[in-house]
C-alpha cells in the first residue's frame, strides 16, 4: 500500500483488484482512527451548508483546477508521488468558509479515483488526510488573522501559518500509515527530509500568493500559476537522480555513484586519518547458471545477492554492482580485520541461501569469491585500492572459489597442473594458452599515485583579437549604462533593492549547469527589480549575477578534477581515470 503527500501530498496509488495490497491489522486500525476523525470534523460543517452559502463560485473554480492538477503526477523512487494540487488547496482554505473547505478533499480525488481505480481504502485515506489538513490550514489562517497588526503583514503571516499547518498535518498523518502498512520508517520514507518538506512548503507558499492575487486582482492569477509547469517538470529530478546512481537490475548503486562515494570517503579518511576498507566480490560460475537455467535465473541470483548485501551491511556502507557479475562494497570507518569479518559473513550467507528461480523446480545455490583491501595499508588512492582488492578476488578464484582473501603481497597461487584457459585464436591454432605469469609486486616506495591535474579556464588575452574587441566593447557599454542608471535613477528604496539583489544572487548561485551554460531563475528577480526600481537596479543586479556565475565556474572546475571513472583493463583489473566535467508536496504510494 502506498500513500502520498500531495503537491506534495502523499497519497496511495496501487490499483484495486486481486493485486492490490492488503492492509495489515495495525494499519487498518489506524485507517479507521483517521477516517473517524475526518468524519467527526466534517459532518457538523456539512450540515451547515445552504444554497446561500457564500463562496460557491470560488469553490467551483478552485475545485475544478485542483481536480485537474491531481491527475498530473510525478512518481518518485520512494513510493511517493508529487502533485501541485496544494497550490489550489491553500487558497481554498484561506478564501472559503469551512463547510466548503471540507469538500475540497473529496472533489480533488474523484477524477483520479475514476482514472486510476485505486483501492478504496487507499483513496479514502487520502481524502480523509487532506480533509483534516485543509481544516487545520483554515483554522491556523483565521487564528493568526485575528491577531492585531497591520493588515498586509497579518495576511502574510496567516498565509504562512496555513501553509505550515497543511504540510505538517499531511506529513504527520501519512508517516504512521507508511510504517504500519509498508514498514517504511520515517527515515526511509523521506517524508520529513529537507527536499520533501521544502518542496511542499514552496508550493504551499505559491498557493498563498494565488490567494492574494485572487483578492486583489484575479487576472494576475495566471502569472502566479504559470510557474507550475516548470515546477512540475522539476519534480521529476529526484527520479532521474535515482536512476542515474542505481543499477536497475539489483537496486544497488551503480559504478558511477560508487566512484563518487569512494573519492569522497577516501578524501575524508586521508584528512582525518580514519580507516576505510574496500570489498570486491565476484559471483562464481554465472555463465554455468545462465547456460543451465537461463539468463532469468542468473538475474534472480544477482538480485538475491543484492538482498544479502542489504541485509548484512550497515546503513552507511555503499554496495554497488561493479560489472556483470561483479560487486563492490565501500566500508567507511572500517579497519581491515572488521572488513574481513563482514565479507566472510556475506560469503557464508550467500553460500547457505537457496535461490528460487522460475526455470527450475528446485532452488539453486551459488557462491561468491571476495577480496578485501584497506586504506592506507594496501593503497592511498582509489586506483590502488580497487586493484589490490581485485587481485585478491583473482587469487580466491584460483584457489577454488567461495572464499575470502585479504589483499596481501603474496604471489598468486597457481596450481602446477592447472589447464590453460580458452582463448580466441585462428581455426588451425592451439585453442589453449598458458596462464600469464604472476604479477611482480612493486615496493611501496616505487608506487606512483596519480596527481590531480589543474584545469584552467580560457584567459582573456589568449582569445582572438576580434573576440577581445567585442567583449571589451560590450563591457564598456554595459558598465557605462549601469553607472548612468545608478547616477540618474530616482529610486530610494535601498532596503527593497538589497532584498531583490540578494534573491537574484541566490537564484543564480543555485543555477542548473548544462552543456553550454546554465539555467537559473535569476531572470525573475531581474525583471522584478527593473520594474520596481528602474535603471538604478541594473548595475547592482548585473554585478550580483556575474559574481554568482564566477562561483559556479569555480565549482565546475573543482568537480572536474573528480570523481574518477571506474574502468577495467584487458586483464579484468579495475582502474580509474579522471572523468570529464559534467556539463523535487508529494504523495506516498502504499
Amino acid at each position: 500500500m502506498s500513500a502520498v503527500p500531495s503537491a506534495i501530498a502523499r497519497d496511495v496509488s496501487y490499483p484495486a483488484g486481486p493485486g492490490a495490497p492488503k492492509l495489515a491489522t495495525r494499519a487498518a486500525l489506524y485507517f479507521f482512527v483517521v477516517a473517524a476523525a475526518a468524519v467527526g470534523a466534517a459532518v457538523p460543517l456539512v450540515e451547515r451548508l445552504k444554497p446561500g452559502t457564500h463562496g460557491w463560485t470560488t469553490f467551483v473554480i478552485l475545485g475544478a483546477i485542483a481536480a485537474v492538477a491531481q491527475l498530473f503526477v510525478v512518481r518518485t523512487p520512494r513510493n511517493q508521488s508529487y502533485h501541485t494540487t496544494i497550490v489550489f488547496l491553500i487558497p481554498a482554505a484561506m478564501l472559503l468558509p469551512p463547510e466548503l473547505v471540507v469538500l475540497m478533499g473529496v472533489v480533488q480525488h474523484i477524477p483520479e479515483w475514476l482514472k486510476n481505480r485505486n483501492a478504496w481504502y487507499i483513496q479514502i485515506f487520502n481524502i480523509c488526510n487532506w480533509t483534516l489538513a485543509s481544516l487545520a490550514a483554515w483554522a491556523s489562517f483565521h487564528a493568526v488573522l485575528e491577531l492585531g497588526s497591520s493588515s498586509h503583514l497579518r495576511f502574510a503571516l496567516a498565509g504562512l501559518a496555513a501553509a505550515g499547518a497543511m504540510v505538517a498535518v499531511n506529513h504527520v498523518l501519512m508517516a504512521p500509515m507508511l510504517y504500519l502498512a509498508r514498514g517504511h520508517s520515517i527515515r526511509d520514507s523521506g517524508l520529513f527530509s529537507f527536499p520533501s518538506l521544502s518542496t511542499d512548503l514552496v508550493l504551499a507558499m505559491l498557493g498563498v500568493a494565488t490567494a492574494a492575487f485572487w483578492q486583489d486582482n484575479p487576472w494576475l492569477i495566471s502569472f502566479a500559476v504559470a510557474p507550475l509547469l516548470l515546477i512540475h517538470r522539476s519534480l521529476s529530478v529526484p527520479q532521474l537522480q535515482e536512476e542515474a546512481r542505481v543499477d536497475p537490475k539489483t537496486g544497488l548503486f551503480n559504478a558511477r555513484h560508487f566512484a563518487v562515494a569512494l573519492t569522497e570517503e577516501l578524501t575524508r579518511a586521508q584528512r582525518f586519518e580514519r580507516p576505510l576498507s574496500l570489498v570486491m566480490a565476484d559471483l562464481d560460475l554465472l555463465r554455468d547458471i545462465n547456460n543451465t537455467y537461463g539468463h532469468l535465473a542468473g538475474d534472480a541470483v544477482l538480485q538475491g545477492i543484492a538482498e544479502v548485501f542489504r541485509a548484512q551491511l550497515r546503513h552507511y556502507d555503499v554496495p554497488a554492482r561493479f560489472g556483470g557479475e561483479e560487486f563492490a562494497i565501500l566500508l567507511p570507518e572500517t579497519p581491515p580485520e572488521q572488513a574481513f569479518e563482514i565479507a566472510e559473513r556475506i560469503r557464508r550467507t550467500v553460500a547457505e541461501r537457496a535461490f528460487d528461480v522460475s526455470t527450475s523446480s528446485d532452488p539453486i545455490h551459488a557462491t561468491i569469491s571476495i577480496g578485501v583491501a584497506a586504506f592506507p595499508r594496501d593503497g592511498a588512492d582509489a586506483n590502488e585500492l580497487i586493484h589490490q582488492a581485485d587481485l585478491a578476488v583473482y587469487r580466491a578464484k584460483l584457489q577454488g572459489r567461495n572464499r575470502v582473501l585479504d589483499a596481501t603481497f603474496e604471489p598468486l597461487l597457481i596450481p602446477e597442473n592447472r589447464e590453460g584457459r580458452l582463448m580466441a585464436v585462428p581455426e588451425d591454432g592451439d585453442h589453449h594458452a598458458p596462464l600469464p605469469p604472476p604479477a611482480k609486486e612493486v615496493p611501496d616506495h616505487d608506487r606512483r599515485h596519480p596527481r590531480p591535474h589543474a584545469l584552467h579556464g580560457p584567459r582573456f588575452l589568449s582569445l582572438s583579437n576580434r573576440l577581445v574587441a567585442f567583449v571589451g566593447l560590450v563591457s564598456f557599454v554595459g558598465i557605462a549604462a549601469g553607472l548612468l542608471g545608478w547616477v540618474f535613477g530616482n529610486s530610494t528604496d535601498w532596503i527593497g533593492l538589497a532584498a531583490i539583489v540578494a534573491l537574484v544572487g541566490v537564484g543564480q548561485a543555485l543555477a542548473l549547469e548544462v552543456d553550454n551554460g546554465s539555467i537559473s531563475v535569476s531572470a525573475v528577480g531581474s525583471i522584478a527589480g527593473a520594474a520596481l526600481f528602474g535603471p538604478r537596479a541594473a548595475l547592482a543586479l548585473a554585478v550580483t549575477i556575474a559574481l554568482a556565475m564566477m562561483t559556479i565556474a569555480r565549482r565546475s572546475r573543482r568537480s572536474a578534477r573528480c570523481p574518477p571513472k571506474i574502468t577495467r583493463d584487458r586483464a579484468g583489473i579495475a582502474s580509474t581515470s579522471p572523468s570529464q566535467p559534467s556539463e523535487r508536496g508529494s504523495r506516498v504510494s502504499w
